[in-house]
Order: structure tokens, then C-alpha cells, then sequence
């Protein structure tokens, strides 16, 4: 028998072909995993500031309620000044003495705000606001002035922050002093 000459014999082998599917298979591998780790980084760098985020929003409100006090009190309705609460009393309005109150709940790992109003001697919420840090432990006390301190106090609260994952604590001291009071 002859062979026809001219058979054009074109195209690609079954081992060229699993060849290259070989290395199709391993670069579609290596860029899945680079998709993954930079989502599971880009997940992580937003709930970092996230919490960066909500740490300063907590220390802007502490700050700004001790600045516009007129110093501590020792406590309104339930909540009495001590290592987890803060009693500040505020100027008074036409309408009555205003009050801002700053409470860690360790069971829900938050610090909470929250505003009253005393009229006729009862005292009214009139705000409040959780925030949604994840803090571990919270402690406020006076530097000065004792531990309900007027208006020569200091005023220092103490956090230690876990992270996302819980593995992590971080401690951030926060000091602030009545207007007219120099830190």
C-alpha cells in the first residue's frame, strides 16, 4: 500500500492538549487564591476603619460632653458615677438641669450615652445612643477633683478594644477637662 503524499498531518496531539490544560488549570488556581486573600484583606482593612471610625465618633463625644459640663455629679435616676458610669452635669437650660450619662455594659460590650432633662424633679431621657464599638472593658474616673470631680476635674475614660477577630486588645485612654479646665 502507498501513502498518499501531501496528508497534511496539522493540529495539535492529545498530551499537547492536556498540556495545556494543565497549565490553564494551575493559572486559573493561582488567580483564584489571589482574588480570595485580597478579598479576605480588603474585608479586614474595612473593618479596621470601621473601628477606627467609631473609636474617634466615641472619643468626640466624651470629649465634647466633658468640655460642655459643668464637671460630674454623683448620679441621676439609676445611674450613679463610678468606675463603669459617669454622671455629668450639664448647664442648665430655661426649662430645667440637663444631664449626659456615659455607661459601659459589659454584657453587651458597648458604651452607651445617654441625655436627661430634670423637670420639676423627675428626670426624662430625652436621647440615647449605644455605640457600636466592641469594647471589652471600660473605666471612667476623675483625676482630680475626686471621684465625682467638679470643675478643676480631669476626666478619663479607658477602653480596651478588641478586634474583629477577638485575638487582639488594644487600650486607648481618653482625657478631656471641663471649658476653663487645662488638661
Amino acid at each position: 500500500m502507498m501513502r498518499a503524499r501531501g496528508k497534511n498531518n496539522a493540529g495539535y496531539t492529545l498530551l499537547e492538549m492536556l498540556a495545556v490544560f494543565a497549565v490553564m488549570m494551575m493559572a486559573l488556581n493561582l488567580a483564584g487564591t489571589v482574588v480570595t486573600k485580597s478579598t479576605r484583606l480588603s474585608a479586614a482593612t474595612t473593618r479596621a476603619l470601621d473601628g477606627t471610625a467609631q473609636l474617634g465618633e466615641l472619643e468626640r463625644a466624651f470629649v465634647d460632653a466633658v468640655r460642655t459640663s459643668c464637671g460630674a455629679t454623683d448620679g441621676i435616676g439609676i445611674y450613679r458615677t463610678g468606675p463603669e458610669t459617669l454622671v455629668l452635669c450639664m448647664p442648665p437650660t430655661a426649662d430645667g438641669d440637663r444631664y449626659v450619662v456615659f455607661h459601659f455594659l459589659p454584657e453587651q460590650q458597648r458604651l452607651m450615652r445617654l441625655r436627661f432633662e430634670s423637670r420639676g424633679g423627675e428626670a426624662a431621657l430625652t436621647a440615647a445612643k449605644t455605640f457600636l464599638l466592641p469594647v471589652a472593658a471600660a473605666t471612667m474616673s476623675s483625676t482630680s477633683g475626686g471621684a465625682s470631680g467638679g470643675e478643676d476635674a480631669l476626666f478619663a475614660l479607658d477602653l480596651e478594644v478588641s478586634s474583629p477577630s477577638g485575638r487582639v486588645r488594644t487600650t486607648h485612654r481618653v482625657l478631656a477637662a471641663p471649658r476653663g479646665v487645662a488638661p
